[in-house]
């Protein structure tokens, strides 16, 4: 994570560098280092995506039965 980052921010990044390891490993492979790095970032995607509430959901909001 990089420092002052939000959990959104950090998701989005994220995202950004997957897809760029994905397109780099169609065109030239992973080295083990990098599929660690790549393993690990998923692990924290999964995560992430766990702990924020999903576009479009209710999660947070209140509402007030009448």
């Amino acid at each position: 994570m990089v420092q002052n980052e939000t959990e959104s921010a950090e998701l989005a990044r994220l995202r950004r560098e997957q897809a760029k390891t994905r397109h780099d490993e169609v065109f030239g492979g992973l080295t083990r280092e990098e599929r660690s790095a790549y393993d690990i970032k998923r692990d924290r995607i999964c995560e992430l995506e766990r702990r924020l509430p999903k576009p479009g959901s209710q999660q947070g909001n209140i509402r007030f039965l009448s």
